[in-house]
């Protein structure tokens, strides 16, 4: 397994954490990459008998753990990471797992919990700025010159 794994809380607008992702994983050799919603992650198991289904949660698990057959390595991806149950749990395992993996979180204030977990675990935690409105404005025009397009 690499050592350059990635294993961070990504927290700000879907732009930011979309960008950063791609930055982060841009030195990832094709990884097989899994992702699942926070809101998977707390359903129960449902079974009766032999027959069990299982939860968000049991399969990434079981895929933290896992090699891949056909990539170098994983890259696991939770979505509205903020609403985990209970993400110590989460961020212990991801920390001991020899794949790559991602927390993507929108909302700064309901992360918290999600945040102390991943410092306790010595995940890397990168947080937007907050922006003023003149840095919002400096920052649209940035993408539309980017582009080639004018604006005035």
């Amino acid at each position: 397994m690499a050592s350059n794994l990635i294993k961070a809380v990504i927290t700000g607008s879907d732009f930011f954490t979309e960008k950063k992702a791609g930055e982060l994983t841009a030195i990832l050799d094709d990884p097989e990459t899994h992702s699942w919603y926070a809101e998977d992650m707390s359903a129960k198991s449902a079974g009766s008998g032999a027959k069990s289904v299982e939860t968000g949660a049991d399969e990434f698990f079981s895929a933290l753990f896992t090699s891949s057959l056909f990539n170098s390595c994983k890259l696991l991806v939770i979505k509205h990471a903020e609403n985990l149950k209970k993400p110590e749990e989460f961020t212990k395992n991801a920390a001991r797992a020899e794949n790559a993996v991602l927390f993507i979180s929108s909302d700064l204030k309901k992360s918290a919990a999600l945040h102390k977990a991943a410092k306790a675990d010595g995940l890397e935690i990168i947080t937007e700025a907050r922006k003023t409105g003149a840095a919002k404005a400096g920052e649209i025009k940035a993408l539309f010159k980017e582009s080639g397009l004018k604006i005035d």
